[in-house]
């Protein structure tokens, strides 16, 4: 068994007793390592012991995805860290003769023991109701260093007022439904981000001491919903008067207006050149701004789709790649499944290698190879497809045998329980890059591959589950279903013994024939068409039924399958005799089933 796979089972089994007991940890155990498994543990569904928190020596505690308790409260004020995010469910804190304002500052203090407060850097919160008095004054007081901060309210509220200048604050999201004034601001001499979604401001005289902000570089004014036409009063009064933000780089006005281009003086994220969009990336990623660096991944993805020379742009192209790989290789686990800005740099690269693949230098395909091999694949369909996009299995150093395990393990345990099991397109990729790696393979490594058993049983549960759903479950698109059985065909024919696959016949047998069925797509299996970005099926354009066409199509397929097996050779020419039709295959260079169109006969 494989490294990762060993890492998985212990990490589960260490996440399981923690859950219910509390221990000393090794101090041998790597920070990075006590890093993984804190993330893994309070990202899980499962209830689990408080005492956890004491456990491990990290930076950051998240707590927004669960449901906190005092005892949580009580636990991770005995840590040291410097990043606390965590969500306001606490009824504790509730003010008792007025449930819509929250005691924001008292579970602060509660969470933050007096050692961390000095050390604390970034604080993340986020309640339904407003916030308590002087909220921020207090804050800010209390975390002497703290250079973020992030307060998010579903409530209509004024900028809260402030007694002095805090000069450590660098970034600050006050962004609410509606935040009404910014009186006090000014004191903040030092930011250098600053997000008020949804202000609402009546006269120019508002924005007064915005402008005392010298050293502001993004300034994001957008709206969560598009005001009317005519009332981008907040864009006009920005720029109106001369006034200028010396250092600012970017400004954000989303859904505030349509037509902001031709203000003079704006510069807007629709604007910007790929050059600029790269410069925009750095300055996000350094102030943790995840939601514009994702938007900048789609501008950018944008800019290479309108067409970009790359002859002429060579240089900044290569600069582009580089930047994309460099986000994938350093986007942590818990960053991968919570922020879409992974998945955008991701499909930045899948956009770049379908545009530029012939101009990828070998260096740069076996650094995406070597990504994706380290790379934790949650959302698994963007990194196969990138893998197919890049052509990475022509990567001649590609540790082979060392993907294809990984593929055939992610397929197992991301299918092999219903609860899973959600979308087709994922199962499908990861066969389509077996069948893309099975023949770099010789008969020793395909001696490796263990689990490909585990691959069967997942599969059986899969089509089992959407034979037996009226609405085809995860399948949604007969054509996509009809694809995904001739995925697993083609992977079938090449990786499985005789045995195995009688074994999973039947489940396979059904899932088509439902399939079918549910469009009522008695005479014509599949048109001449292709499936799936090109992969080929044979079709029979007339059979009586779709239990015959299944009939027929597996009982040659497992005659295919016996032949492989008896002769162990790598490349093979087969004839297939399909209602008079003749199908020349080859195993290793061709799909198993192709299209042959009525003329061709």
């Amino acid at each position: 068994m494989e490294v990762p796979s060993l890492f998985n089972i212990a990490l589960k089994k260490c996440i399981n007793y923690f859950g219910h007991a509390r221990i000393e940890i090794n101090e041998d155990v790597s920070p990075k390592l006590k890093q993984i498994m804190f993330d893994q543990i309070t990202y899980s569904h499962y209830i689990f012991h408080p005492s956890i928190f004491t456990i491990f020596s990290v930076n950051e505690i998240d707590l927004t995805s669960n449901i906190i308790t005092e005892n949580h409260v009580q636990e991770i004020a005995k840590c040291d860290f410097k990043t606390l995010k965590i969500n306001c469910s606490l009824k504790t804190y509730q003010d008792a003769d007025n449930v819509g304002v929250y005691d924001i500052v008292g579970l602060i203090k509660a969470s933050v023991n007096p050692e961390t407060r000095k050390k604390l850097e970034t604080l993340k919160v986020a309640t339904k109701s407003a916030y308590r008095g002087d909220w921020m004054d207090t804050i800010l007081r209390y975390l002497p260093n703290l250079q973020t901060l992030v307060c998010k309210q579903k409530a209509t509220t004024g900028f809260p007022p402030l007694s002095m200048t805090f000069p450590q604050l660098k970034s600050l999201d006050v962004s609410c439904i509606s935040l009404s004034y910014i009186n006090g601001i000014s004191c903040l001499i030092n930011l250098e981000t600053l997000i008020m979604r949804n202000l609402t401001v009546s006269v120019s005289e508002d924005l007064h001491e915005l402008f005392a902000l010298r050293l502001l570089k993004h300034l994001d004014v957008s709206r969560y919903q598009k005001n009317g036409e005519g009332e981008c009063k907040t864009i006009e009064y920005l720029v109106q008067d001369n006034k200028v933000l010396p250092k600012l780089e970017f400004i954000d006005f989303r859904t505030d207006c349509e037509n902001i281009g031709h203000i003079d003086g704006l510069t807007v994220l629709t604007s910007v050149d790929l050059r600029a969009s790269l410069k925009l990336l750095g300055h996000f990623y350094e102030q943790q701004q995840f939601l514009m660096v994702d938007r900048v991944f789609k501008k950018i993805n944008g800019l290479i789709i309108d067409g970009i020379n790359y002859n002429k742009n060579q240089e900044l192209l290569n600069t582009c790649f580089k930047t994309f790989v460099h986000y994938i290789d350093n986007v942590s686990l818990i960053e991968s499944i919570a922020r879409t800005s992974a998945i955008c740099a991701i499909m930045c690269s899948v956009t770049y290698c379908t545009f530029y693949n012939q101009h990828m230098t070998r260096t740069q395909r076996s650094r995406i190879a070597q990504v994706l091999l380290d790379s934790r694949t949650e959302r698994a369909y963007n990194y196969w497809w990138l893998f197919n996009c890049a052509k990475l299995h022509t990567v001649p150093e590609l540790n082979v045998v060392g993907y294809f395990q990984r593929v055939v393990i992610h397929i197992s345990n991301v299918f092999g329980h219903y609860s899973r099991i959600r979308n087709f397109e994922d199962v499908g990729h990861g066969l389509r890059t077996m069948d893309a790696l099975y023949p770099r393979l010789d008969e020793a490594a395909r001696r490796q591959i263990t689990e490909i058993p585990r691959v069967l049983s997942a599969l059986q549960a899969m089509f089992d589950k959407c034979s037996r759903s009226p609405t085809g479950f995860i399948v949604t698109n007969d054509r996509r279903a009809i694809g995904l059985a001739a995925y697993t065909i083609e992977v079938l024919a090449r990786s499985v013994t005789l045995m195995r696959f009688r074994a999973l016949r039947p489940h396979l047998t059904r899932f088509c024939v439902r399939r079918i069925r549910v469009i009522e797509w008695t005479r014509i299996f599949v048109p001449q068409c292709r499936l799936l970005d090109g992969i080929e099926v044979f079709s029979i354009e007339e059979v009586a039924t779709p239990e015959e066409w299944a009939t027929v199509m597996f009982d040659r397929l497992e005659e295919y399958i016996k032949q492989v097996y008896e002769h162990h050779q790598e490349t093979r020419q087969l004839t297939f005799q399909h209602f008079g039709r003749v199908v020349d295959t080859n195993v290793q260079g061709t799909p198993l089933f192709q299209i042959i169109s009525q003329g061709e006969i």
